[in-house]
């Protein structure tokens, strides 16, 4: 059959058997890579930009060079924890059917060959890995779709298995690889003292939290509670944050009240004023009030009689002929005095925010001095919160005897 794994290119054609089969895989790296020449491509052109891919944990995307993907390994032990875990629970979309069977009457495959990269049925299983022939040696798993190989190989040397790990780098690496500059003066062990060594770690650490079984559990449960309470303080840290806005929005009400009265009154004094000394000019008007009555005046004829009422007239006429030469307004009506400068509070209700403790002073080593008695100096971080007060605790020794003391200090 020209689809089954006994029939090879070798085998169908005696011309073709001259030649070595292409290798797939290295031309589909080196076309998606980008390296050698291809039509479409210049030798005169510059590298081909970098790939990014988004890292799940931090959600950075990460460079992963020119060769893309290529140069990334695969997690074989992940995918076959994955496949052992879907075999477990039954998690497959159908059963995996033999692929060698024919159509109207395929079974299902019980069988998968890493070698031949297909899953069997029992039957095609012994018919295409016949007993005392080389593919009886192949190595056989649960039924698959997806076959992984054997082995890790060298994402940049194909067919090189990675024999050798860089402590320094964190890397796998090939015989070839490990050749390289790059690796100069690392620390580079066989993948069999590396695993051993890894290994031996992990058993540790699984042992010992297999033995904290009893400190796992109390600290879930310091979690919960922490997460009870998480939902209980912040409902009412909740509370206290609009109580206090509340307060503010009353302060600044009761204060808004306190601005308009003063206001009014201002208002009120100002307007009368300006009442009385507009009565004052428009009883300088013709046939209006005090030059009225002073041209009634000027028609008296009895001069004892003049004299008593033209006194008061006359003081009258006097002031209102220097208020007339030197007029000005009794009053300013532009309440230009009464407007409010809030930047400063803008800025504090801009910058409200919960209250954060001060960090750690710094101690300014140039500016402290110790002989017989101890000048400390210190100064807080830029960006600390303001702090009132500090408390220095220190200890003298002297000998083997020790005591302890207390400084205090401000800033």
């Amino acid at each position: 059959e020209p689809h089954s794994p006994a029939s090879t290119p070798n085998t169908r054609s005696p011309r073709q058997a001259r030649r070595p089969p292409p290798k797939t895989e290295r031309l589909d790296r080196v076309v998606r890579s980008g390296y050698g020449t291809y039509p479409g491509r210049r030798r005169r052109d510059g590298p081909p930009p970098a790939m990014l891919f988004p890292c799940p944990s931090c959600q950075r995307d990460v460079e992963l060079g020119e060769r893309g993907l290529a140069d990334c390994l695969r997690n074989l032990t992940l995918e076959r924890i994955v496949e052992r875990y879907r075999h477990s629970v039954s998690l497959g979309v159908g059963a995996v059917m033999c692929q060698f069977c024919k159509a109207p009457g395929q079974l299902e495959a019980t069988k998968g060959c890493t070698d031949c990269r297909a899953s069997f049925c029992n039957e095609c299983f012994k018919l295409y890995h016949p007993w005392g022939t080389p593919r009886a040696q192949h190595e056989h798993v649960a039924p698959t779709l997806s076959f992984r190989p054997k082995v890790l190989s060298c994402p940049e040397h194909d067919q090189e298995r990675l024999q050798f790990f860089c402590r320094s780098c964190q890397r796998l690496l090939c015989p070839l690889c490990k050749l390289r500059r790059a690796h100069t003066g690392h620390k580079v062990t066989p993948v069999a003292t590396a695993y051993q060594a890894l290994k031996d770690k992990i058993s540790k650490g699984i042992s010992y939290v297999l033995a904290n079984q009893e400190t796992v559990q109390s600290q879930i449960t310091q979690l919960e509670t922490a997460v009870t309470q998480i939902e209980v303080n912040s409902g009412a840290a909740r509370e206290q944050l609009c109580q206090s806005v509340r307060e503010l929005g009353a302060a600044l009400a009761n204060r808004q009240d306190a601005l308009l009265q003063a206001l009014e009154v201002a208002r009120g004094g100002r307007a009368e004023a300006l009442t009385t000394q507009l009565a004052e000019r428009r009883a300088l008007l013709d046939n209006a009030g005090l030059l009225a009555f002073s041209q009634e005046l000027l028609k008296e004829t009895d001069q004892a009689c003049f004299i008593q009422a033209a006194r008061l007239t006359h003081n009258r006429l006097v002031r209102a002929i220097e208020s007339l030469q030197c007029f000005s307004l009794s009053a300013d009506p532009s309440f230009r005095h009464f407007q409010l400068d809030v930047s400063r509070e803008l800025k504090l209700l801009n910058g409200l925010d919960f209250i954060r403790a001060p960090l750690a002073p710094v101690i300014d080593t140039q500016r402290t001095l110790a002989y017989d008695q101890l000048y400390l100096c210190w100064r807080l971080p830029q960006d600390s919160a303001p702090a009132w007060h500090f408390t220095v605790e220190y200890r003298c020794r002297e000998g083997r005897a020790r005591a302890a003391g207390g400084l205090g200090g401000g800033a």
